[in-house]
């Protein structure tokens, strides 16, 4: 698939869920692709100008200047179904190969406090979107390349063995390899963290270390803004919180690039990030040695759109957004400190009460066999990851690759067996949900014997197959031991059947 035809696949998958009305538009001002919400608003509209009548040739030459600063957000008369209406437009800045793409996404404030809270969420939503487009189309490339090494690295191991005389080269090669294996998860490791935040709508609650949110956080916003100022780290052992992964991780991304930007300028900015137990709470401080909040402020630092920032920097959202998150939690944001010498931010969360677990017995589970002629059918439409993945669980037995959900169908229909079935859940076309679906009414007794995968779950219809919890969902890249395991217990489980 062209390059340029990939962009705007991913940009049609980024755009269609968004509650917002949003298009993509080229360099010329053209609308190359809208979103549903887009053409309820709207209409089909075939450039900005229509957009905006106002709009000059000259006035969108600026406006792509100013981009090239960063992101944009504009208040102007823009013209809709019902009339001229007074919205904000918020435009993205993309550069696909030599070609300029911008993402323009409508605001429209609403009037009742109900659904002000929606659209405080909606603001935060294309950014959130397109980061975990972006990191579903990473994923899928790392799963192919951690497969890959880990092929290898096996098989240096064993020539190493088999060739003495050329240890000393081989030991140095997978030494090489070991290096490059770390570097390829440190990103799969960026990627989840990037994935947090990009989940940052999911309500769902769940026990929470926050300790591990506060690092991840803190590892993200520092592989970011290092240059401004390290972060240093005071985290106790915590007790677990009821909580949501996903938004804690943006209150403390937001509280600490705020922390970032208030030390710019200081000869020797410092930040830390502590946490502590206390009686029926966890508190989080974030501190920074910046010049403080400013008395005249100070009361309106958590009100929504209020900020100091200059224009086109900050929206005056992120801490109303983190305060609410917080008190959603039954917890409470706050200044603990501030004074030209700096400022603590203090997040409170109440402790989640658990059974206790001092007497709980660990169980190692020995090694699994595979049973006698497995047969993994793995369906992908990225061919890299077929063959990956492939070579990683040949070990197993019997590895069938399909590109599609049809092709998948008609092997299954030649097959005279499959013990288990590792399917891709986001895929062009069909997908893995259409995929489950199928098997229903033509093998119902293939459903016990699947696994999927998923890089990002980009509609409502997959992300709710997901929260059912019945079904064995991987992230990409998989955990190549675990993966081989659930293969494993899955292929025995089926054997047991038959």
């Amino acid at each position: 698939m062209p390059a340029r035809d990939e962009l705007l696949a991913l940009s049609r998958a980024l755009l269609d869920p968004m509650p917002s009305p949003a298009a993509l538009l080229d360099s010329g001002g053209a609308v190359l692709l809208d979103n549903p919400s887009f053409q309820e608003a709207c209409g089909h509209l075939a450039s900005a100008f229509q957009l905006d009548p106002e709009m000059t040739r000259r006035g969108w030459s600026e406006l792509l200047l100013r981009l090239e600063d960063g992101d944009l957000r504009v208040r102007r008369s823009l013209r809709f179904k019902e009339g001229p209406r007074t919205a904000e437009l918020h435009l993205q800045r993309i550069c696909w190969d030599d070609e300029t793409l911008i993402y323009a996404i409508l605001q429209v404030p609403r009037p009742n406090a109900e659904a002000h809270g929606q659209y405080l969420t909606e603001r935060s939503a294309p950014a959130g979107a397109l980061v975990a487009g972006l990191a579903h189309e990473i994923k899928n490339p790392l799963t192919w390349v951690l497969g890959n090494l880990t092929v290898v690295s096996a098989e240096l191991a064993e020539l190493q063995r088999e060739l003495p005389e050329h240890a000393a080269r081989l030991a140095e090669l997978r030494t090489a390899l070991s290096e490059a294996q770390d570097g390829a998860s440190r990103v799969a490791g960026i990627i989840r963290d990037l994935n947090t935040f990009a989940r940052a709508d999911e309500a769902s609650l769940e026990p929470v270390d926050l300790s591990s949110v506060v690092e991840g956080a803190a590892s993200m916003v520092e592989s970011t803004l290092r240059h401004r100022a390290p972060i240093a780290r005071e985290l106790q052992e915590l007790p677990m919180i009821l909580g949501n992964r996903a938004r804690l991780g943006q209150v403390f991304a937001n509280l600490l690039v705020n922390a970032m930007q208030a030390v710019e300028g200081q000869s020797q900015p410092q930040i830390r990030v502590q946490a502590r137990a206390s009686p029926g709470m966890v508190e989080v401080d974030v501190v920074d040695n910046g010049g403080g909040i400013p008395r005249r402020v100070q009361a309106r630092i958590f009100d929504p759109f209020f900020t100091t920032k200059p224009e086109g920097v900050g929206t005056g959202l992120g801490l109303a957004i983190c305060r609410s998150i917080v008190v959603s939690l039954g917890g409470r944001l706050e200044v603990a400190e501030t004074s030209p010498e700096g400022t603590r931010m203090r997040v409170c969360l109440p402790i989640l009460d658990l059974p206790d677990s001092a007497n709980a017995t660990t169980i190692s589970l020995p090694p699994m066999e595979p049973p006698a002629e497995i047969h993994l059918l793995i369906v992908d439409d990225e061919p890299l990851v077929c063959s990956s993945l492939r070579r990683s669980l040949a070990s197993l037995g019997r590895v069938s690759t399909a590109g599609s959900v049809p092709e998948a169908l008609a092997m299954l229909a030649e097959l005279d067996r499959v013990d288990v079935i590792l399917c891709d859940l986001m895929m062009p076309g069909l997908g893995g949900v259409d995929f489950y679906e199928a098997l229903i009414e033509r093998h119902p007794e293939l459903l016990t014997r699947m696994i999927f995968m998923t890089g990002g779950a980009f509609t409502s219809r997959v992300q709710e197959f997901i929260n059912q919890g019945r079904h064995s969902v991987l992230h990409k890249p998989p955990d190549l031991t675990r993966l081989k395991r659930m293969v494993l217990t899955r292929a025995g489980a089926a054997r047991r059947r038959t």
